[in-house]
């Protein structure tokens, strides 16, 4: 029964790993993100009216772009790469 226990841990880790993942999948809504990245350019100074979101590809769950500037965002609402007129910003 000695050898079995490490398996069980294993499991168990696994399992909770995965629900961490969906629940936090789960509790980050399309609107959450386009809200955030929005407020993002409001406080540099932009407009709320420039900006709309995309599907993204890959990676990339949402683009959301206002005016010139291209924010990508990973299933998490996560920030993964701005792109600006002058290059992008990792």
């Amino acid at each position: 029964m000695r050898g079995w226990a490490p398996f069980a841990v294993l499991v168990v880790a696994t399992g909770v790993m995965a629900f961490v993942a969906g629940w936090q999948a789960r509790g980050v809504t399309e609107t959450d993100v386009i809200e955030r990245y929005t407020a993002r350019y409001v406080a540099d100074g932009g407009s709320a009216t420039d900006c709309i979101a995309v599907p993204g590809e890959g990676r990339v769950w949402i683009e959301v772009r206002c005016g010139a500037i291209v924010y990508h965002a990973s299933r998490f609402g996560r920030l993964l790469k701005v792109e600006r007129p002058g290059g992008p910003e990792a």
